[in-house]
């Protein structure tokens, strides 16, 4: 029986506050642990979605210069082409192309393509000048605008 007592009796280690200190310290530390790892997943989520965006914009944009391609080759191929709006599958993708003849002057022709992937909208376009006798097609500029117009 003495030995039974002898081990149920514990030994203070003489800090008697040693446990209320350690409990706080535990929860600060666990906090602040916690408050990183959420950190980081919201990071690493916002340069996933940065990423699907960068991809997603420069998809629509090849999209777009894909459908004033097309409506290049339409006009070498008919230099009377007049068909105003209309769509280009591409992939599983779709661009809405707008050719406006006789636009801004007479003898020059309007290209219009826009192409929207993931709510990212990007519209390309392009003016060619049409000869009307000989059907020869002359690049005057293309660029990427901000608008897609209603009408020409």
């Amino acid at each position: 029986m003495r030995l039974l007592r002898l081990h149920a009796r514990k030994k203070y280690s003489g800090n008697k506050w040693y446990g209320v200190v350690f409990l706080p310290m535990v929860l600060i530390i666990g906090g602040i642990l916690i408050e990183i790892a959420a950190a980081a997943g919201v990071l690493t989520l916002l340069g996933v979605n940065s990423s699907q965006s960068v991809r997603a914009s420069a998809e629509a944009l090849y999209v777009a210069r894909a459908g004033t391609a097309d409506a290049l080759m339409q006009i070498t191929n008919n230099k009377n082409f007049l068909n105003v709006y209309y769509t280009v599958p591409i992939n599983s993708r779709s661009a809405l192309v707008a050719v406006f003849p006789n636009n801004p002057v007479v003898g020059q022709t309007s290209i219009y393509s826009q192409a929207t992937i993931l709510n990212r909208t990007r519209i390309f376009f392009s003016l060619i000048s049409v000869n009307p006798i000989t059907g020869e097609i002359n690049l005057i500029s293309t660029q990427e605008v901000a608008y897609f117009p209603i009408s020409g």
